[in-house]
């Protein structure tokens, strides 16, 4: 009867090793997926953020370009008209040229480009569980007449938000557009996702 009963003991202790061996390989493997799936989610808010600063550096297109090269030029026609109907013709002068320019180009990006994807949302899938905001596109400095080029230059700052279940991360890029370049007059100053809200 010992023998039995001590088998039986061995038995149970040798089961509840076990027991406590499996629930420990469990709580690892559970612990990994969780781990994964909240990573997998990172990834997915994180691309939603940047795909807003993507669609709204989009907005730089050859289109916008060239709708701005038609508004400098009538601006800058209209200007030499005026200055050409004085008494006697006049120059206009450069700081006058850089001004107009500057404040036609400005106005039209924000009443035309701007205002539409303020607080602009779309959805990244079908079923409508991957938001993204973009929450400011907006100038963000004064450059004044330098005395070297005649046309002006724009800092923009745009903010995002990338929204997926519970999760929120937020994008923010200063990018600088340069009318006096050649080619692609967009440079990218600094592109950033992370958890901070935007400051207005």
């Amino acid at each position: 009867m010992d023998d039995k009963g001590s088998a039986l003991i061995f038995t149970l202790i040798i089961i509840l090793i076990l027991s406590v061996l499996a629930l420990s390989i469990l709580d690892i493997s559970l612990f990994e997926y969780k781990t994964s799936y909240a990573y997998g989610n990172s990834i997915v808010v994180n691309n939603a953020a940047e795909s807003g600063l993507d669609m709204a550096k989009g907005v730089f297109n050859k289109s916008l370009f060239d709708n701005l090269n038609s508004l400098i030029n009538n601006t800058v026609n209209t200007l030499i008209n005026e200055y050409s109907s004085l008494i006697p013709p006049q120059t206009v002068p450069r700081e006058v040229m850089y001004e107009a320019i500057y404040q036609a180009v400005r106005q039209y990006l924000e009443n035309n480009v701007f205002n539409v994807y303020q607080n602009y949302q779309f959805y990244l899938d079908d079923k409508n569980t991957i938001a993204v905001t973009i929450s400011y596109i907006k100038i963000v400095d004064l450059q004044p007449f330098d005395g070297t080029n005649i046309l002006p230059k724009y800092t923009i700052r745009i903010e995002t938000i990338g929204t997926f279940k519970n999760l929120k991360r937020y994008g923010h890029a200063l990018i600088v557009l340069d009318l006096n370049k050649s080619g692609n007059p967009i440079t990218i100053s600094s592109w950033i996702i992370d958890n901070t809200p935007p400051l207005n």
